[in-house]
């Protein structure tokens, strides 16, 4: 029969009109492996598919360029219901049809694979075909010829996508690749067909014994398509749980070999597989996480800190809690200072929370290099996103940055200014009450920098005077604080105003006036006006001190008496501002205008506080200095009689030092003088 068959399929001539009969050599063929396939169907076992395949291999010999080129044609036909040879196939004859084309593609594998698969892949999803027992033995060698094929192709479409976005790497991965430019698109589609099939999962080995770590980096091996095609495999097949460890295993032992473009293509790769294993019934995410990290930890430096940094900031966002465990100072003692600030530069606009360590290297490096904007940047966003989303460690990191502007001497005003305002700005309702630590760095802004930072300052004051009115309103309920904006020094004189006119409990004041006006404001204050010869900064310092001292002093007092066993009185907020501003107004070179309307102030704002040896110290180093000012002296003199019962004046009058009672008594003259 297929002698014959060969002998009238031997004809190259094409049907003439007269003879519609006459078969072509095309029609010959499908007309003999149409048969066959029907013959096997209606046979069942009678016909061994041995036997089948032992034509077909006759067949091949004889004409094997025509043999490929008749299996095009019959899936064109089966596929398109247009063949005139057979009727419509059942299931059973359409799995019978398959197995014989599987034994035809088994031949063709070697020198035609990718049309093969081609035709074996239509024709299955033409028939919805399952259950591929029968073609077992010819899978088994298309498998590992995909896979071989697969290694060594190029697209350049995959090599963008796994080196850039995961995310869109991983919309390719679940369409199984059906919109990327890559020839092997259907090969990867059909491997996939197979291994998803549970009577083929014996051919699932023939990957995992494939692949390696060592066989991912091998010389002609293309590292985006082997990791796309596994990565499909991921997505697709449910039940194959042994690949995505493998993979984790496999990229583990290969990035302490990779070179930077391997490392970035294999870290991609993870990312893709912890998107697709997050999904319910899958719990391998954590192990995917898991190896990312352990492959940072691995990853040589400093050859690969550029890897290494990158990665780091991209899963910081995402796996903020597990990178913890990352050993990030390996990274900062193996790379140079410059690519240390680089790193930490580009942390600023991240939104999640960094690790201690790197926080503890952005603060320490910042103290050596306070004009360095970006760390400072850093640092405050950190600090104001941390506080604003109530991240665990942001308050420790608050205090921790406030106890370093308290111990500074000097102040930088381009980081007290972007660290409170920036702080203020987004701080939750939950935690205003942080905002009262805030308040001398307040009262330092506006007597410092009013005039030189003045936009600054305002800002500052508009953003921290909500929070002052709630702090004396547990002082003084009610306290109208109506202040028109511009003036930030009004909001700091009403402010203490306040404080001294309240009528609350004297404990409750005291630590409202702790909070206020703590010892390194005033020590602060102290240093800046040393260094500061603007004539306004050094009144108006002079100025609200005296307001404050006026206001609150005997409070302050009582403050620095009970903390002297600490560390003494001259470590106390209340002496270092009246030693620091009656110095100023003794030995500065003041205007005397100005002068005319402090000292007489300071001398009765002394002599109104219990007699201390240091508070009468004071009075009489302004009494010496300018008691000799007729206009002066006689207002200082004013000044002391107006409050006859101070402990002040009382002393004044048994002071013994000839000086005193000369002022005393010159003054009493002149006073009777001007009566008179």
């Amino acid at each position: 029969m297929f002698g014959k068959v060969l002998t009238i399929t031997g004809c190259d001539s094409k049907p003439s009109p007269s003879d519609p009969c006459q078969l072509t050599v095309d029609d010959a063929f499908v007309v003999l492996l149409d048969g066959l396939a029907v013959l096997r169907g209606k046979c069942g076992s009678a016909v061994q598919c041995s036997c089948v395949q032992s034509v077909l291999k006759e067949i091949y010999k004889a004409q094997p360029s025509k043999f490929l080129e008749t299996s095009f044609h019959i899936i064109q036909c089966s596929t398109k219901n247009e063949c005139p040879y057979s009727e419509r196939l059942m299931p059973e004859e359409a799995m019978a049809r398959f197995a014989l084309m599987s034994a035809m593609g088994d031949m063709l594998c070697d020198t035609s694979l990718q049309p093969t698969c081609k035709i074996l892949l239509t024709f299955a999803q033409r028939y919805h075909l399952k259950g591929f027992m029968k073609i077992r033995k010819f899978a088994s060698k298309f498998v590992p010829r995909i896979l071989e094929t697969v290694d060594s192709s190029e697209s350049p479409e995959l090599e963008r996508l796994s080196q850039g976005d995961p995310a869109r790497w991983t919309e390719a991965v679940v369409a199984s690749l059906k919109f990327v430019v890559f020839e092997e698109k259907d090969m990867v589609t059909f491997l996939l067909l197979l291994l998803s099939d549970e009577q083929l999962s014996s051919c699932r080995g023939s990957l995992t014994y494939r692949y390696s770590s060592t066989k991912l980096l091998v010389s002609g091996t293309v590292l985006s398509s082997v990791m796309s095609l596994l990565l499909v495999l991921v997505a697709e097949i449910d039940d194959w749980l042994e690949l995505p460890s493998k993979v984790c295993e496999w990229i583990s032992g290969a990035i302490p070999r990779a070179n930077d473009t391997q490392c970035i293509v294999l870290f991609n790769a993870l990312e893709v597989l912890a998107s697709l294993t997050n999904r319910e019934g899958f719990e391998m995410q954590l192990n995917v996480v898991g190896t990312m990290i352990s492959c940072l930890n691995a990853l040589p430096l400093p050859e690969r800190s550029r890897v290494f940094s990158k990665r780091y900031l991209s899963m910081l966002s995402t796996y903020p809690k597990q990178l913890q465990v990352v050993d990030i100072n390996r990274y900062f003692n193996a790379v140079s200072i410059s690519d240390v600030l680089a790193f930490l530069y580009l942390l600023a606009d991240v939104s999640a929370e960094i690790p201690s360590c790197i926080w503890d290297k952005a603060s320490n490096l910042l103290s050596t290099r306070p004009n360095d904007a970006k760390l400072r940047e850093l640092v405050v966003n950190h600090l104001s996103a941390g506080m604003e989303n109530k991240l665990p460690n942001s308050l420790t990191r608050f205090k921790e940055t406030l106890d370093k502007m308290n111990s500074s001497a000097q102040v930088d005003p381009e980081f007290l200014f972007s660290f409170c305002n920036g702080v203020l700005s987004r701080l939750p309702p939950q935690l205003s009450h942080y905002a009262n630590q805030l308040i001398p760095h307040w009262i330092f802004a506006v007597l410092a920098f009013s005039t030189s930072r003045e936009m600054d300052t305002k800002r500052f004051t508009s953003l921290i005077w909500d929070h002052a009115v709630r702090i004396l309103n547990r002082v003084a309920p009610n306290t109208a604080m109506e202040l028109s904006p511009g003036d930030s020094e009004a909001f700091v004189v009403r402010f203490f105003e306040a404080l001294g006119s309240c009528t609350a409990p004297a404990d409750v004041v005291r630590r409202v006036v702790t909070e206020a006006v703590p010892f390194h404001l005033a020590n602060q204050l102290a240093t800046f006006v040393k260094s500061d010869q603007i004539k306004e900064v050094e009144e108006r310092i002079v100025r609200v001190c005296g307001v404050i001292l006026k206001n609150v002093g005997q409070t302050l007092l009582v403050i620095a008496e009970a903390d002297a066993h600490r560390g003494g009185l001259n470590r106390t907020a209340f002496v270092i501002m009246t030693q620091t501003t009656v110095t100023k107004m003794v030995k500065g070179s003041m205007d005397a205008e100005f002068l005319l309307q402090q000292v007489p102030s300071y001398v009765a704002m002394l002599a109104s506080l219990p007699y201390r040896i240091f508070v009468y110290s004071r009075m009489k180093d302004l009494i010496f200095k300018f008691g000799e000012d007729p206009v002066i002296g006689q207002r200082i003199y004013a000044e002391l009689t107006s409050a006859p019962g101070s402990a002040g004046l009382k002393q004044l009058t048994k002071d013994s030092d000839q000086r005193i009672k000369n002022f005393l008594s010159k003054h009493a003259d002149n006073q009777f003088d001007d009566f008179d």
